[in-house]
């Protein structure tokens, strides 16, 4: 009977240690989306504010992290009047974007 025990006991540890790796994932893939849509929505807020105030910064880099919402942002930029300088694609799947609004030299 004590083997049968050991036997339940160390399934149960595998299955609680397989549970607890499975839900520390999902929690941590829900915090990175979490921060991804929060970097996204203040770069959208400082985009508002560049239109309403209508002070556009000649040159604007940013960096995009893979699962990010690129093309929205670009739509918006280029809403904005900004064209694409440089698109550069990176070693961790991100993008380094340059923006600038036409006309203006490169800085």
């Amino acid at each position: 009977m004590t083997d049968t025990a050991a036997i339940v006991g160390v399934f149960l540890l595998i299955v609680g240690v397989a549970v607890l790796y499975v839900v520390s994932t999902r929690l941590g893939d829900l915090r990175k989306r979490g921060q991804l849509r929060c970097k996204n929505e203040r770069r959208h807020a400082e985009q508002v504010e560049w239109r309403r105030s209508g002070r556009l910064p000649a040159r604007y880099v940013t960096t995009y992290e893979p699962g990010e919402m690129v093309d929205e942002d670009m739509a918006r930029m280029l809403e904005l009047g900004y064209e694409v300088a440089e698109d550069w694609l990176l070693a961790n799947g991100g993008r380094q974007v340059i923006y600038r609004l036409p006309g203006i030299r490169a800085l």
